[in-house]
């Protein structure tokens, strides 16, 4: 044997003894699957870790094909062979796949199928190496849902290193203050927020440490300068190592909490006040009574005086008399029995004229008790007013303040199970045999119409406790908005909506543009199947404009012109037509709250007219 043959003998040797090395530190791999296949995908080696991932022992499945260790799913769509070619073509093939166990359950790998050459540099076989991502795939599943239940919830959270700077920001945050995660992140949460704090920060941060949390009232401003009074918890996290790493921020805005309590106060003063006043009009009546009172006693001590002035002046002619019946006796004696007999006239005269005065005086004594009786009557009766006034605020203040605060916290439970029902569906959709995604679908759409209901509701409330802001205002505007906000129903029903140039009216620009929305969107929604054709017309009628919008709509039974405008009163089912049974109700408190009438006329089949007023714009409004 010559020195080359024996060179090439001891390298074959020492391939075979490398490669038999290779193949011993394979087998004891563990932790990963090692295998080799064939160029039509045959098994040829199973290491230990193929064993433990898949359960099966390398007599199992040494010859079988490879695409019996994929997940059902791909074995259909022949991926198997698809990821060989791709290995094929590139050398070096990584992806991600669902595979099977011996046991039928599916877990989730990472693969990194390569091709192997022979000395030639010839493609000879494959060699896959795959990893068990299962545990991390769940893992991040899981996280991802947590953090798709953190966006949905309406609060804000975030969190913050120990320097202050904001590690996560969710969408309740966006929504309160106007930054977007993209410009938060990074940022110190209280400098872009430019809080205000009721204590030194150094303070709060030190008894968070502390005690693992605090709470308090904070002010905040958003990105358009203003300013949000919220109820704010922070909490500790901390690393693995039991150490404080950064802290959650949840923040409930309470502003309108605020904003309902000072109205509440300013309604209070507004109506101590308009007491006040009704109580000084009363002692101006009263005044006014007891002037009247001594002007009647006046006018009686008057009468009385000129009484004895008569009476005194009957006294002189008396005298006078009796000095003529002297001079009548000495001349005639016939003439002095008659003076006599005269005298006794006018005694009785006097007499009678004594008795009218006391007739006088004690009428005028009892007409001026029946005149202290009146008053005493009519401060009673000013007294049970004023406390049925007061009454009658308080109980509408309350009846307020009761649907305010049943639909304003209603909100948030409903936000809960709207939020939650909405992932189940989402979630678990297909997954469920069919009842339970149809409970799941009634549901779903149980919240949906109880969030629209409780919306209804709240708006409608506020129409009474909101400020009416009246002035001139041009209708051709605001019906131009209405139409607008509706120009995506306008469209999807090819509706023709008629009008010609409208007036300008006193009133509160908001709430007739609700009126404007409502009354034609209640033409869209119950159309017919003709082309829908809505009429909008005016005229003057004195100092008022009388309004008419006329559609060719299903109509309705006249009988039932007075029940339409009263709240949650439907005509129809909501599987027939979607609504609250707020929409006329609403209509009919604005148009009320003007000053004005509201009422429709229909027949089933031709259409509805809805007529109402409004006042017209008056000369001080002109000038002003």
């Amino acid at each position: 044997m010559n020195t080359a043959q024996s060179n090439m003998t001891k390298q074959e040797q020492l391939k075979s003894t490398s490669e038999d090395y290779s193949q011993m530190l394979f087998s004891t791999i563990v932790d990963c699957s090692v295998i080799t296949m064939d160029l039509q995908g045959n098994i040829l080696s199973w290491n230990a870790g193929a064993q433990l991932l898949s359960g099966y022992s390398a007599g199992e499945v040494i010859g079988s094909h490879i695409s019996s260790l994929y997940a059902h799913k791909e074995q259909d769509t022949g991926e198997a062979m698809q990821d060989l070619e791709s290995a094929r073509t590139k050398g070096r093939f990584e992806h991600i796949s669902w595979r099977l166990r011996k046991d039928g359950t599916k877990f989730l790998a990472n693969v990194v199928t390569s091709t192997l050459t022979d000395p030639a540099g010839t493609i000879c076989a494959f060699g896959e190496l795959s990893r068990d991502l299962t545990v991390q795939h769940l893992k991040e599943q899981s996280l991802r849902e947590q953090l798709e239940i953190i966006n949905l919830s309406h609060e804000t959270i975030m969190i913050l290193g120990l320097d202050g700077v904001i590690q996560f920001w969710n969408r309740g945050a966006e929504e309160m203050y106007g930054f977007s995660e993209a410009e938060a992140i990074g940022k110190k949460g209280h400098e872009i927020l430019r809080t205000e704090f009721p204590r030194p920060l150094g303070d709060i941060q030190s008894m968070l440490l502390k005690d693992g949390r605090w709470d308090g009232e904070l002010v905040h401003h958003s990105r358009s300068g203003e300013a949000v009074t919220v109820l704010s918890r922070w909490v500790v996290r901390n690393d693995a190592s039991g150490n404080p790493s950064s802290f959650l921020e949840i923040d409930r805005g309470i502003n309108e909490r605020i904003n309902a309590e000072q109205k509440r106060l300013q309604d209070k003063a507004d109506r101590e006040l308009r007491v006040k006043e009704r109580i000084t009009e009363l002692a101006a009546s009263e005044k006014l009574l007891l002037s009247k009172t001594l002007e009647i006693a006046k006018s009686d001590e008057e009468r009385e005086i000129k009484i004895q002035e008569r009476i005194v002046e009957l006294a002189i002619s008396e005298e006078l008399l009796s000095g003529k019946m002297l001079e009548i006796a000495k001349s005639d004696e016939q003439r002095e029995l008659r003076v006599q007999e005269r005298i006794v006239e006018l005694a009785a005269s006097e007499q009678l004229l004594l008795s009218k005065v006391l007739e006088i005086e004690k009428s005028d004594e009892q007409r001026e008790l029946r005149v202290q009786e009146r008053i005493v009557e009519l401060a009673a009766s000013e007294e049970l007013l004023r406390s049925k006034v007061m009454e009658l605020e308080r109980s509408n203040e309350e009846l307020q303040q009761f649907a305010y605060v049943c639909s304003h916290d209603l909100q948030e439970p409903l936000r809960v199970i709207s939020n939650y029902t909405q992932l189940l569906s989402k979630r678990y959709s297909g997954q469920l045999d069919a009842k339970a995604d149809l409970f799941i679908s009634f549901a779903v759409d149980a919240s949906k119409r109880m969030q629209i209901l409780i919306n209804d509701l709240l708006a409608y409330s506020r129409l009474q406790t909101r400020e009416k802001k009246i002035g001139p205002v041009d209708c051709n505007t605001v019906l131009k908005m209405a139409l607008a906000n509706l120009e995506i129903l306008l469209t999807e029903t090819g509706a023709q909506v008629n009008y010609g140039s409208l007036p300008v009216v006193v009133g509160d620009q908001s709430q007739l543009l609700q009126l404007f929305q409502n009354l034609i969107g209640n033409a869209l929604k119950f159309r017919s199947k003709e082309p829908i054709i809505i009429d909008i017309s005016v005229e003057r009628e004195g100092d008022e404009w009388l309004w008419t919008i006329r559609d060719n709509g299903i109509g309705f039974d006249i009988q039932f012109q007075e029940r339409i405008f009263l709240i949650f009163q439907r005509l129809h089912t909501k599987e027939e037509y979607s609504g609250s049974g707020i929409g006329l109700a609403v209509c009919k408190k604005i148009v009320l709250r003007h000053g004005g009438r509201i009422w429709a006329e229909s027949e089933p089949g031709k259409g509805a007219s809805f007529n109402f007023t409004l006042p017209a714009q008056s000369k001080e409004h002109q000038n002003g």
